[in-house]
């Protein structure tokens, strides 16, 4: 799955979760709610949980919540969550149009990502619901 839907899917549930006003909510529930299987919500879940943004707690009363208020849980802390570190290019031996492409590519992309980032840490989980 890619992190744009992987994304998408996680706004949707927390979303949901925040709407919950700190109720449990099960991944199946949240599943409904995203129009997708819970196992893909669980999954997604799961990699949040590693981030400190939701707990999970097992039982009749369990289900999934939030670990911080949604005004204190950006967009950027939720990307960042989800994104993996993009590759770095492998440097190509004695062409030196490669390597200042490589080079030059790798210094617009982190830039990119900086601005990015920026942008997405001013909307909270809070904005959006």
């Amino acid at each position: 799955m890619k992190t744009n839907s992987q994304l998408n899917v996680a706004l949707h549930t927390l979303g949901h979760m925040a709407a919950s006003c700190g109720d449990p909510m099960t991944s199946e529930q949240l599943a409904s709610c995203a129009g997708t299987n819970p196992v893909v919500v669980r999954r997604i879940l799961g990699v949040l949980r590693k981030a400190d943004l939701v707990a999970s707690a097992r039982g009749r009363s369990g289900g999934w919540t939030l670990t911080r208020q949604p005004t204190e849980i950006t967009l950027g802390h939720i990307h960042t969550a989800l994104s993996t570190p993009p590759s770095k290019p492998q440097p190509t031996r004695g062409c030196t149009i490669a390597n200042r492409l490589d080079t030059r590519l790798e210094a617009a992309l982190k830039r990119a990502d900086r601005s990015m980032r920026q942008e997405l840490e001013q909307t909270t989980l809070a904005d959006l619901v």
